[in-house]
């Protein structure tokens, strides 16, 4: 055998050698600097075709994704501002009307339509009879509209969220257990009020008139623009409103915003979400004045965990902060309960929870003796 050969079959054994040891390791596949980093033979592969912007490829395994649209192609680009550091007084208010215009709707079979946005930094004001450490979030509530142009009717919007469960601001001097970084929030819209052959304009103010500066409104996130100031402007600010968003449709839309993208988005649900189970729910009465509620949530992506009180088991009503992670522990103080739960002597509770796809989960329910 020639010099030639006798090299190439000890390659062969020493490559072969160093496969079985890394398939020893725990190690799948083994790669050369000269070799394809493409899929090892006989692994299933998904064709991506060329594809138009907006368009997926999506794998056989049965989850169910939200499309989402937006004026950044990465939903999480939107931490300016609502997160902490300057503000950019981009805050959401009385006298203030963010406007998007968002690209038309991708054809598609959904269920449900959401728009949403993401808010941060709530700001606060003393307790009555508190100590001075104890704040409250300054009341007020922040809607949203959509519209197939920038004017926005009362049946086009919609109530988003409020106050009290937005992020709060810090506070330099005192420990605030409400502090975090911004959310998102969104809303369910009826999907027939997407337009899925043109562009869908977004806006978002308050209805609170104490909600008229940086200093009393939360703040709303925001991502930087990638193609800067240089395309026609995607997003206004209006700064004449009085608590309503603009009507009509002639009137100027408001001044163009550069630099940073708004943060107001559209969710859109495909049909067969997956379940979202609620399980374990126990409830413990730790003092008299209190009750501890724990639960955990089983499903694709669950996103939020609350507490639900009846004082008939029919009509009910949220009854603690909204938890974004698990464990899904909570106090609730027997003082939230009012006179309904005294005269009925009885508080029936349930755990509930939402995934990212909008899907509601319920556990059973649980009824314990109050107030006698």
């Amino acid at each position: 055998m020639n010099r030639k050969g006798r090299k190439g079959r000890e390659e062969n054994l020493s490559w072969a050698v160093l496969c079985a040891l890394c398939a020893l390791c725990g190690s799948y596949s083994i790669l050369s600097a000269q070799e394809s980093t493409g899929p090892v033979a006989g692994e299933p592969v998904l064709a991506a075709p060329a594809a138009p912007v907006g368009a997926s490829v999506k794998a056989r395994d049965g989850a169910v994704l939200p499309v989402f649209l937006s004026l950044h192609s990465d939903i999480h680009a939107f931490r300016a501002f609502a997160d902490g550091g300057w503000d950019g007084n981009w805050y959401v208010g009385f006298n203030t009307c963010w406007i998007v215009k968002l690209p038309k709707a991708p054809a598609g079979s959904y269920a449900r339509a959401y728009i949403g946005e993401r808010l941060g930094r709530a700001k606060t004001r003393p307790r009555r009879g508190g100590a001075t450490w104890d704040k409250d979030a300054i009341p007020g509530k922040v809607y949203m509209a959509i519209s197939t142009f920038p004017a926005f009717s009362p049946s086009q919007s919609f109530y988003l969220a409020d106050t009290a469960d937005i992020p709060q601001e810090p506070d330099p001097d005192n420990p605030n257990l409400e502090v975090g970084h911004g959310e998102w929030f969104w809303t369910e819209v009826p999907v027939k009020l997407l337009d899925f052959d043109g562009p869908n304009y977004l806006a978002t103010w308050s209805n609170t008139e104490t909600l008229v500066s940086a200093s009393s409104s939360p703040i709303l996130g925001a991502a930087m623009d990638p193609k800067g100031s240089k395309e026609s402007p995607r997003a206004w600010l209006n700064s004449g409103i009085a608590g309503v968003p603009p009507r009509d449709q002639g009137a100027a839309i408001g001044v163009p915003v550069s630099f940073y993208l708004p943060s107001l988005a559209i969710k859109l649900v495909p049909a067969a979400a997956v379940p979202l189970a609620v399980r374990g729910f126990s409830v413990t009465a730790a003092a008299l004045d209190a009750f501890e509620a724990r639960f955990a949530l089983a499903g694709q992506d669950p996103e939020l965990g609350w507490v639900e009180a009846s004082p008939d088991g029919m009509g009910w009503e949220r009854v603690t902060p909204l938890l974004r992670h698990p464990p899904y522990s909570f106090s609730i103080p027997g003082e939230r309960f009012g006179r309904p739960y005294f005269l009925s002597g009885a508080v029936f509770l349930r755990g509930a929870g939402q995934d990212a796809l909008g899907t509601l989960g319920f556990s059973e329910v649980l009824q314990l003796p109050f107030g006698k």
